[in-house]
């Protein structure tokens, strides 16, 4: 039964019967029982990185993760951060290219600072000429001229305490 559904049934928080187990031991309602690891599953740990070897033999992750932590085998990190991947860090945010590299965004973050790349940013530069339409047309229409969301405008007109034009 699934710690949310016990919840529901004695009537607690789903955190409380989540500390509960943990606290007794008591292996998660989704956990694959032991006989999922294969000789050959187990010789896979450690010699690519977790999200892969979950795909490569139909296990989450997390499983993954906590087997190789259990029989001390370390995590894959052979030549992790390479010149391709490294051009790319500022051009996708850490969260995406953490997500299409199967690693923590902060990770992607670190290696980014470490390099002293900028991070993204999907952000409008205003011009002068574009500043001045604030002061002569409505937020819809200077969102469909320079091609911003209205949103964005709004957004410019109150951090620059621009009134709303009438």
């Amino acid at each position: 039964m699934t710690d949310r559904a016990l919840a529901k049934k004695l009537g607690l928080s789903v955190c409380l019967v989540y500390a509960s187990r943990r606290k007794f031991g008591i292996p998660s309602f989704k956990s694959k029982p032991p006989e999922t690891w294969t000789k050959k599953a187990l010789s896979l740990l450690g010699t690519d990185r977790d999200c892969e070897v979950a795909k490569k033999i139909g296990l989450t992750k997390q499983s993954i993760y906590l087997m190789r932590k259990k029989l001390g085998i370390p995590s894959f990190r052979r030549g992790w951060w390479t010149k391709e991947r490294n051009a790319l860090l500022g051009k996708e945010s850490d969260s995406i290219l953490g997500k299409k590299w199967c690693i923590n965004y902060k990770a992607v973050k670190y290696q980014r600072i470490k390099l002293g790349i900028a991070q993204f940013r999907l952000r409008h530069r205003w011009t002068a000429a574009e500043l001045k339409l604030l002061d002569s047309m409505s937020d819809a229409d200077v969102a469909r001229k320079v091609g911003v969301t209205e949103l964005a405008v709004r957004s410019l007109r109150s951090r620059r305490r621009v009134p709303m034009f009438k």
